[in-house]
């Protein structure tokens, strides 16, 4: 049977419509019960029940004449909102075919340059006919944003054609990753003529970057249920890239940093009219202060959240004062756990695994005799056995509160650089989980090992 015709993409767009705010069963009946195996099950059910495509497995887009590719993934509800529920996965990387590639002509841009999400809300013990689909929309890549999967793309290449694909780490590439695929024990695969293997991987969007994307809607209600449309207006974050940057966001990052380096923060702060927090020398957060003024001008606390490439990256900013020795001076602390999103969890759907795998940007003020001037600004992102030290923390972690082990502090005796504990008197407020009274905890670096970082960076 042939794929059903579309003659330009707002046909397409009217009929995914039909889609938003409604299940499969309540367009297309018995019809949408059939069976479909895999973890794409239902997805390939939606292409073939509601768009009329067959299942296969063509290197080009689902609608091959529009260039358009069908992705159906899930979202979640959780106290930041509606979420993706999953990373969206996009097509196989090939690491024969890249090598012979440029990205312009390449398999991976004429797939997924145009896409068409079907994001519904996934919810417990409901059947897939019975899933509402909350998100109806073609997403194109243009802009900064193909300039910084342009880049990331790049980058993939270069460690296949360097015979490293194995090694490709998620906090190498800002919007686009390289996520392996299969069995956690899966085989390595040949490839350049056997001279060099690698796990399955395939291209992804980040996380962060789908959760950026769905700040542009907002929930509105159709026929009872609610829905998301797309923002009349969207309030504007700080853009840091230009043009010259090439879809760089460390060459971008760093270059706001650079006339400042070896200044004292008292002299930064001049430049910004803050000199008086320093003079009065009561506020703990001046430092982080003078990072977010130098970075855009203005004095907000949640960087990662007001500039547009790190909120789409998942990037972390973290400020920090050391002595002469590099050692900090005070603890590294960084979110707060959830407890509600963690019973069900892969690892690697986890949000201490995003954050833990994505890139670190350390900003470095150093005390020196009376006086504390930047240091060192760098990227940095954790050593792949470091995240798997994590991983099994995180696993047992999750262990004892299955098992209703709750604790002011957990791996705080252990030999490890990462535990976790209360973070202040605020944060730490007890709260209800279930029948248990729980204490708020947030994840945390010893000194040493931050101490480590920074002297890893300094040569």
């Amino acid at each position: 049977m042939a794929d059903r015709v579309y003659n330009s993409d707002q046909e397409l767009i009217n009929h995914a419509l039909k889609l938003h705010g409604k299940s499969l069963y309540e367009i297309h009946g018995a019809i949408s019960k059939e069976k479909f195996k895999g973890k794409g099950g239902f997805g390939n059910k939606v292409e073939k029940v509601h768009y009329g495509i067959e299942n296969n497995n063509r290197p080009g887009p689902d609608v091959e004449n529009l260039g358009v590719e069908i992705k159906t993934n899930p979202l979640e509800i959780n106290r930041n909102g509606i979420v993706p529920a999953e990373r969206i996965s996009l097509s196989m990387i090939n690491f024969d075919e890249i090598l012979l590639e440029n990205f312009e002509s390449s398999s991976f841009l004429r797939k997924n340059k145009k896409i068409l999400f079907n994001m519904f809300l996934r919810k417990k013990n409901q059947l897939e006919h019975e899933r509402k689909f909350l998100l109806i929309d073609l997403f194109k890549l243009k802009g900064n944003d193909l300039k910084v999967i342009k880049k990331d793309w790049h980058y993939i290449k270069k460690m296949a054609s360097s015979l490293k694909a194995n090694d490709i780490h998620e906090g190498d590439t800002d919007y686009l990753g390289a996520c392996t695929k299969g069995s956690k024990n899966q085989k390595l695969m040949p490839y350049c003529n056997g001279k060099a293997s690698a796990k399955r991987r395939a291209y992804s969007f980040r996380p962060a970057f789908i959760r950026s994307l769905l700040t542009n809607y907002e929930v509105v209600n159709k026929s009872g249920f609610s829905v998301l449309i797309k923002k009349k207006k969207t309030q504007g974050s700080y853009v840091i890239l230009e043009e010259r940057h090439n879809g760089s966001i460390k060459e971008a990052t760093l270059e706001k940093f650079s006339k400042y380096l070896g200044s004292s923060d008292f002299t930064i702060s001049t430049k910004f009219d803050f000199q008086q927090s320093f003079l009065d020398k009561t506020d703990k957060s001046r430092w982080h202060w003078l990072t977010s003024y130098i970075l855009i001008g203005k004095r907000k606390k949640f960087l990662s959240r007001e500039i547009e490439e790190f909120s789409k990256s998942g990037l972390t900013v973290k400020t920090i004062r050391v002595d002469k020795r590099n050692k900090p001076v005070e603890e590294i602390s960084f979110r707060t756990i959830n407890y509600e999103n963690l019973e069900n969890k892969e690892w690697e759907e986890s949000s201490l695994y995003e954050e833990m795998s994505s890139k670190f940007l350390w900003v470095v003020y150093k005390i020196i005799d009376d006086k504390t001037v930047l240091d060192k600004v760098f990227f940095w992102r954790m050593p792949l056995e470091d995240l798997d030290f994590i991983k099994k923390k995180w696993m047992k972690y999750s262990d004892l509160l299955r098992a209703k082990d709750f604790r002011s502090s957990y791996f705080m005796d252990d030999n490890s650089f990462y535990y976790l504990k209360i973070k202040d008197s605020k944060g730490g407020a007890n709260k209800k989980l279930e029948s248990s009274i729980v204490t708020s905890l947030s994840h945390w670096f010893r000194k040493a090992y931050v101490s480590n970082i920074i002297e890893s960076n300094c040569k």
